[in-house]
């Protein structure tokens, strides 16, 4: 089911690379508020990222429309889906807050990280079956991240499977270990924004 295939790898990386773009510019397109009126500076990237949540909900409702009406049969793992977009939710959370802490810094971040998504979106299994990755490059794919995030959300609602405790192990392990990362680095490194916004 290609139409599926595609929607739901699509919808999940969509998510991820449109709320980390808006967290990572967040404070600095908003440093004329922070230099004039004291607001706690997580504020910026948590509300740009909890915006395309509330996005990515909403096209959760296209994604499940599509899936109907090429033959997806829906049962009760599709609870699982929402534990896929939590998992998405924390890992964005933490890249997006150190993306907006290092841009400050150096602003041409802003432009490689949209190239750099543009080739890790190739290295997702959103348009293709992974089973058809060369094996030289299968290094790639397990070290991404976005594969076992897109992964563990069509287990649920494409073929109607528990997600494997691995998978979950995986996906939990990647967003912990990256939320922690950025909140270290972004509380590190707010006392300084002031001075180059």
């Amino acid at each position: 089911n290609f139409a599926a295939y595609v929607i739901t790898g699509q919808v999940i990386f969509t998510f991820f690379s449109d709320s980390t773009s808006l967290a990572m510019t967040s404070i600095f397109s908003s440093g004329q508020i922070i230099k004039k009126v004291y607001v706690p500076k997580y504020i910026f990237p948590l509300s740009k990222i909890a915006y395309s949540l509330v996005n990515m909900l909403f096209s959760f409702c296209a994604v499940l429309i599509v899936c109907a009406f090429t033959g997806v049969h829906f049962n009760w793992t599709i609870i699982f889906s929402f534990v896929s977009i939590s998992y998405v939710f924390l890992f964005s959370i933490g890249v997006g807050l150190i993306l907006c802490s290092l841009v400050i810094f150096f602003r041409d971040i802003e432009h490689i990280y949209g190239v750099l998504l543009t080739a890790w979106m190739y290295s997702t299994p959103i348009i293709y079956p992974s089973a058809t990755m060369p094996d030289k490059y299968l290094f790639l794919l397990y070290g991404n991240p976005m594969y076992y995030f897109v992964t563990h959300f069509r287990e649920g609602l494409l073929y109607g499977r528990i997600p494997p405790l691995e998978l979950n192990i995986q996906c939990f392990s990647y967003a912990l270990v990256t939320l922690v990362a950025g909140i270290y680095l972004f509380k590190k490194q707010q006392d300084k924004f002031i001075l180059y916004i």
